[in-house]
């Protein structure tokens, strides 16, 4: 009783410092003012977690190495469509660690400590999932992918399937447990138990290239399981056939088995690149096995969403425009390189000259190794276009630079920006170029903070969705 008591009077007290914070920040426009609040808890009282975590109707995570934040937009945009936005918490502006987690519990809890919103929709970096499922267990647990990430953080792929397999360890309600099919080292790797109800999504459209999982066995995993034997085709969202344009992807898909009449549709998802076909067939798994949802109204709400901030999100300066691709790792920056070959290979959109630009931070939200750049097919890619126009910048924008010389790309000093400000200024007097820029996390949140002062951008949360 009087832990119970403690934990309320603590957490109304927290969030009193929250409500204050928030107030002052936005009267002076610094932020939402919830950083704090959310690191008390990270740091010192994670037990509030099972508090922040009581009363709703259904709570989902979603992990995995990329597409986190899309697939996670993808349902949120579906179910508050269905259900109205204020029965939905969801952690928007991609906040998945910890603190963050935190904030957002915090911002949906009414001065009762009950939440608002009924239903939970959580991102959940890799490291801090098997924490936060030591106080709070999803009904739904979506695995997106499984691919080597930021070294000096995960290490190798079996750190990360230590993670997975230590929440799949700490949930012991019934789970339904959502799992990208290709992905056959993630599929192979998983302890997955009597109670976990397995959904999966797979593409079978041999015509178009995919992430290219690698299928490397991973060491050390005690009890693997086959992967043949485990997928069930009847729960499972299958893309058969996928054609892919500049600004838009058209998905024919189906629930179920693939000869299953009844069960087949298309949609004209305005995403673009395969990794996103992904993103919508695990948002589609979920919605198909957890809430049955595979109504027009849905496939209509969807055809309507916007790239989320960063990822493919297309930004309009004086004469021109760019289009932002958030990059982490190997498999993510390939897959957005693939989209730009389609882009350069289709001379509609080749009215104006493509200017590259990648900008590399080392920065802690970023990683401090930045060796995968080495990992990053260049080469075939982008190696042999001498019409591109390239340019780096970041505090590792001379590693980059280097990256792009050994692809055999000719680029020198000069063509390094010395900060973010020269960035905007080029792109600024440069209304001849059609811009396409890479970016990591801080380097995002840097360039588009300068560009808001020149344009009108949507801030993170609302861009978050």
């Amino acid at each position: 009783m009087f832990s119970s008591f403690f934990s309320s009077f603590l957490l109304f007290c927290i969030k009193i410092i929250a409500s204050q914070l928030s107030f002052w920040s936005k009267l002076f426009k610094k932020g939402s003012g919830t950083a704090l609040p959310g690191l008390l808890i990270e740091n010192y009282f994670l037990f509030l977690f099972e508090k922040l975590g009581k009363g709703f109707d259904k709570i989902l995570f979603i992990t995995g190495t990329n597409g986190k934040t899309t697939t996670r937009s993808i349902i949120n945009h579906v179910l508050a469509g269905k259900f109205g936005g204020g029965n939905i918490a969801t952690n928007t502006g991609g906040a998945n660690i910890l603190r963050g987690i935190a904030s957002t519990l915090l911002l949906n809890l009414d001065w009762k400590n009950k939440p608002r919103g009924k239903i939970l929709i959580l991102e959940v970096e890799e490291a801090s999932l098997p924490i936060l499922t030591k106080y709070i267990q999803p009904d739904s647990l979506l695995i997106t992918n499984l691919f080597r990430d930021q070294l000096d953080l995960y290490g190798e792929c079996d750190k990360t399937i230590f993670y997975f397999n230590k929440s799949l360890e700490n949930i012991t309600k019934k789970l339904s447990l959502i799992i990208n099919f290709d992905d056959k080292k993630l599929l192979s790797s998983l302890k997955i138990k009597k109670n976990h109800e397995l959904s999966g999504f797979s593409v079978s459209d041999l015509s178009v290239p995919g992430l290219d999982f690698e299928n490397v066995s991973v060491q050390g995993q005690a009890g693997e399981i086959k992967v043949e034997n485990q997928i069930n085709q009847q729960r499972n969202v299958v893309a058969s056939k996928i054609i892919q344009k500049i600004d838009k992807t058209i998905i024919n898909y189906s629930i179920g088995n693939l000869e299953s009449e009844g069960k087949k549709f298309t949609i004209t998802l305005p995403l673009v690149g395969v990794y996103n076909v992904y993103n919508f067939l695990a948002a589609m798994a979920f919605l198909s096995f957890n809430y049955n949802d595979i109504s027009n109204e849905s496939i209509k709400l969807i055809e309507k969403i916007q790239p989320v901030f960063g990822r493919g999100e297309k930004i309009s300066i004086r004469e021109t425009n760019a289009t932002l691709f958030l990059v982490k790792n190997p498999a993510g920056f390939n897959g957005s390189l693939k989209w730009l070959c389609s882009v350069l290979s289709d001379e509609k959109n080749n009215e104006k000259q493509k200017c590259v630009i990648c900008l590399v931070n080392d920065n802690i939200a970023d990683g401090r190794d930045v060796s995968w750049l080495w990992d990053v097919d260049f080469e075939t890619s982008i190696g042999k276009r001498k019409s591109l126009i390239l340019k780096t910048g970041g505090t590792r924008g001379f590693d980059m630079l280097r990256r792009l010389q050994v692809a055999g790309i000719n680029v020198n000093s000069t063509d390094n920006f010395q900060s973010f400000q020269d960035v905007v200024e080029f792109m600024n007097e440069n209304g001849e170029f059609e811009y396409v820029i890479f970016h990591t996390y801080t380097a995002l949140m840097e360039l588009r903070k300068l560009l808001g002062r020149r344009i009108n951008l949507q801030g993170i949360n609302k861009a978050g969705n």
